[in-house]
């Protein structure tokens, strides 16, 4: 909040992100493929490979 000569109160947007998240946004390679995995899911381009691991 900045309070301005004039008297205005000036409201600045603010988020947090929790800890353990802050790594996507600071590796913008990482950030730009999960942005296009969204997008690709978004449009149906999507498709099965195998699971991730067996039961």
């Amino acid at each position: 909040m900045i309070n301005s000569k004039k008297g205005q109160i000036i409201l600045e947007p603010y988020t947090e992100i929790p800890l353990k998240e802050s790594w996507l946004f600071n590796n913008k390679k990482a950030l730009e493929q999960l942005n296009n995995g969204i997008k690709e899911s978004a449009k149906g381009q999507v498709k099965y490979i195998e699971d991730f691991y067996t039961r």
